[in-house]
């Protein structure tokens, strides 16, 4: 049995989802919060984002200072404060709730059901956005098309969708869709409509642990699915994950894209890796988005780019349940070649149950792996 191994892939470009496309379920216009256990008993308020004053962007200087440089600008002073606080506003012209404990900030936007920025106050957005809705553009998005048939578009940041599930785009009601807000003195609460064409409603509940952020995701639906957070980063990042012991590349490792016999052409050793943390391999830069099912020895995964930070998404390790497929982590990465169009997926999945469930993640900055020596 080799040492544990660690495997990095070199992402690459780009929009997967930058078009519109039609589901079958029409705009919904009101919500029901999914409250996880924990949540109840506190005091809890509902916000109306969509009504809140502009909020100054809490970031310092920034790749997205390029993109609108007059556009909330910088006002780290207004977040320096003891314990974690809540600020309601807009961010890059969409409204927007943001949550921070004096050194970290994470921004959600209830009209588009998700997490929008995460990352230190003063060091910027760790997580990509779609250049084509962010900043907003001004001048209204349509959530049907003329037909009536809701349209689904890739905003980016952080959402959840249910595993498994057939056919192309995703559920707009999930992905895209108008969620709900709840708060109490540190946490937000996210909950979506339920989906009409999966029977499904799905929760987010953020709150700051020590130095990550904890996400508490629910999701109730009818038939068995599991919680699947998808984390979409810059497309410079390389992609970096603890492989379990394998004798086998193939035992821990499979694409719907890759053969078997030529994943180790995508996955090339790490040099620097801890001694006692085996070895470490990332992939090759490549030419078509791919997508990779992994299985970890420890339950994480992570981006690590040196240009705009890092970050890790963990979860509960061992697995209870892995999916279908038996792996506890996924990553993808895209083919568009455009720089602000190119991005990384880091992704896990709960176990797969019918009803409701819970599943906590975590996402840091992963400061551990800045001194690797990427390829």
């Amino acid at each position: 049995m080799l040492a544990m191994r660690y495997i990095l892939s070199l992402t690459m470009l780009s929009v997967y989802g930058c078009c519109l496309s039609v589901l079958a379920a029409s705009e919904h216009s009101t919500t029901t919060a999914l409250h996880a256990p924990h949540t109840q008993g506190l005091a809890t308020s509902l916000v109306d984002a969509r009504t809140a004053a502009e909020l100054p962007r809490p970031w310092g200087q920034s790749d997205f200072a390029l993109i609108n440089p007059s556009d909330h600008p910088t006002t780290v002073s207004e977040f320096q404060e003891d314990g974690a606080a809540i600020q309601a506003g807009k961010y890059m012209g969409w409204p927007a709730l943001t949550l921070h404990n004096g050194s970290l900030a994470a921004t959600v936007v209830p009209e588009i059901g998700r997490l929008v920025a995460f990352g230190p106050i003063a060091g910027g957005n760790r997580l990509w956005l779609n250049p084509t809705f962010f900043p907003h553009p001004g001048d209204g998005l349509e959530r049907v098309d003329d037909a009536g048939d809701p349209i689904w578009r890739n905003y980016g940041g952080m959402k959840i969708w249910p595993y498994p599930w057939t056919g192309w785009p995703p559920d707009s009601d999930l992905d895209g869709g108008i969620y709900s807000v709840e708060q109490g003195d540190d946490w937000l609460l996210l909950a979506s409509a339920r989906s009409q064409r999966l029977d499904t409603e799905v929760s987010m509940r953020l709150q700051f642990d020590d130095d990550a952020l904890a996400l508490t995701l629910g999701m109730d639906s009818t038939q068995e699915r599991a919680i699947w957070p998808v984390v979409q980063v810059p497309g410079s990042a390389y992609c970096v994950i603890p492989l379990a012991a394998h004798d086998d590349l193939a035992e821990v490792v499979s694409s719907p894209q890759v053969d078997d016999a030529d994943l180790a052409d995508s996955l090339i050793p790490i040099e620097n890796a801890p001694a006692d943390q085996g070895h470490w391999v990332s992939s090759r830069h490549v030419s078509e988005h791919r997508k990779f099912d992994v299985t970890t020895a420890s339950g994480w995964i992570a981006s690590v780019d040196g240009l705009r930070g890092s970050l890790r998404l963990r979860w509960t390790h061992p697995h209870p349940n892995p999916p279908d497929h038996g792996h506890d982590g996924s990553f993808y990465f895209n083919e568009r070649k455009e720089s602000p169009q190119k991005y990384l997926e880091l992704e896990c999945y709960s176990p797969i149950q019918a009803g409701a469930q819970e599943w906590v993640i975590f996402l840091d900055l992963a400061k551990d792996l800045d001194e690797l020596s990427l390829p």
